[in-house]
């Protein structure tokens, strides 16, 4: 078991750093300055609708984290469909720096958006399209852009919303990602080779679990004034969430997420990579010790197509077949239109607005889910997070609530800007959960697992217990903002 421990260790440093830092593995990295560089038709072509996509990379990543992806939109689109011209754009952003977070970049990037078109002598007009195409910490800033823009917010430039028809995240860690608190745990670190890594301490810290962007996230989706927004970016814009299973490292599968396939892509768990969640939210002041939150009052977000595949979060080989990267679109792919990339196709189908049907094999075999859970105390209440008791009961052998020696399955800490929060986060499976499509309810976003009840209570000293009927679906994370009375 030491060994394994070892193992898990060494790998989890080169594989989740080269993740987040390139400058260690597979190429080379720092600071840099916000910048776009365009591919676009030859000069004679006749004029056609534009549809402009945007590439964006993650944390310490830039656009070699997309391997030939830009080369290949521009070369295979065309030839699928010509009824638009093309221009692949890659967005960097100043990944390394300590003080922005993402929603500084989401700003920058509509100021990117801005200045396309500005260059290009025109604004997009009727019948012309924008797409986001976002690796990792890139979805979380593509995301926050269109819920800002679409919101009307003038800092975010929303005369661009009406334009968006499609977006699609790969590998992105919307609900928080392990090794972005081992890499925060590294930085932190006296040797001058880990403390200087091309990765944004408030950035690392935002996509830890349970961090305040993950929490004022879920909280505005939440909110029942922002239930239209989100029914008018369903309606006019085509969401496409791409997950990464690596199915070559099951033997390390005990020490992440997942019963007995690994659950990750090396850098972020299942659950955390799908942006539709279950919530419930009570604010109740008024009750009895044991007062129990019903899992009818449960409610979900409804966005996204949601799809597997067997890849990492990124490669150290990106041109080989074998451990491809989910977004590193090898050279292969340039002109291959059928390049077997496991997500290049769905890349395509999704931006040209096709049909696709994907391969539920894979997702069939996933048990994965997060249960996130926030609790609100008065000002001024003294407690710790280690004060607080969390019982789990499940009514079913087939949920487990994480695993003996898996990392970071579960976690608490205190909100640095809301004292009077504690939150806690865990890991758990649910074994055969997964619905056949005849079972389904035949919607456009269905559900293909079943839902399952976890029982948690929550107490500490001098406040009345409460019991909530979590639900819990496979692939899924759960978030619960709860509020606790004094005795």
């Amino acid at each position: 078991m030491r060994h394994q421990m070892r193992f898990a260790f060494i790998f989890a440093v080169l594989f989740g750093i080269g993740a987040l830092a390139p400058g260690f593995i597979g190429g080379c990295s720092g600071t840099r300055k916000i910048a776009s560089d365009v591919v676009s038709p030859r000069p004679g072509t006749v004029l056609k609708p534009r549809h402009v996509i945007f590439l964006i990379h993650g944390i310490g990543g830039n656009k070699t984290h997309f391997g030939s992806m830009q080369q290949a939109l521009t070369n295979v689109l065309p030839k699928l469909e010509d009824r638009y011209s093309y221009d692949v754009v890659n967005f960097e952003y100043d990944t390394a720096n300590d003080n922005k977070d993402t929603y500084v970049f989401a700003r920058e990037l509509g100021n990117a958006i801005h200045a396309h078109f500005e260059a290009s002598g025109a604004a997009p007009q009727a019948g012309e399209k924008i797409s986001l195409v976002m690796h990792s910490q890139g979805g979380l800033i593509g995301m926050i852009w269109m819920t800002r823009a679409f919101s009307g917010d003038a800092e975010y430039h929303p005369e661009y919303a009406p334009f968006v028809d499609g977006y699609i995240t790969l590998g992105t860690p919307f609900w928080g990602a392990k090794i972005a608190m081992f890499a925060g745990l590294l930085k932190k670190s006296p040797f001058e080779f880990i403390s200087f890594l091309p990765t944004g301490r408030v950035q690392l810290r935002e996509m830890s679990f349970g961090s305040e962007t993950i929490f004022r996230f879920r909280q505005r989706i939440m909110q029942e004034e922002f239930l239209p927004i989100l029914a008018k970016m369903r309606q006019q814009v085509r969401p496409l969430h791409l997950a990464g299973v690596a199915r070559d490292l099951k033997f390390l599968s005990p020490f992440v997420t997942g019963r007995t396939e690994y659950e990750d892509d090396t850098a972020v768990p299942l659950p955390c990579a799908r942006f539709d969640f279950i919530y419930a939210k009570s604010d109740k002041t008024s009750y009895s010790s044991g007062d129990r939150l019903k899992w009818e009052g449960f409610g979900e977000t409804r966005l996204s197509k949601f799809i597997v595949v067997d890849a990492l979060h990124l490669s150290p080989f990106p041109d080989r077949k074998a451990l491809p990267g989910l977004a590193q679109i090898p050279k292969a792919c340039v002109n291959d239109l059928q390049c077997k990339h496991p997500t290049f196709h769905y890349v395509v189908g999704q931006l040209l607005g096709r049909p696709m049907s994907s391969d539920e094999s894979l997702l069939a075999k996933m048990t994965s889910f997060l249960l996130d859970l926030n609790v609100r105390l008065p000002s001024g209440h003294g407690l710790s997070a280690n004060d607080f008791k969390i019982k789990f009961k499940t009514k079913a052998d087939d949920v487990r609530i994480g695993k003996a020696v898996e990392l970071y399955s579960k976690g608490r800490s205190k909100a640095v800007r809301n004292p009077e929060y504690v939150r806690f986060y865990y890991t758990g499976t649910i074994a055969n959960s997964f619905l056949p499509p005849e079972e389904r309810s035949g919607e456009e976003e269905e559900v293909q697992f079943r839902d399952k009840v976890v029982e948690v209570s929550v107490s500490a000293p001098g406040y009345k217990t409460r019991i909530v009927e979590a639900k819990v679906r496979a692939t899924y994370s759960t978030f619960i903002d709860l509020k606790l009375e004094r005795n």
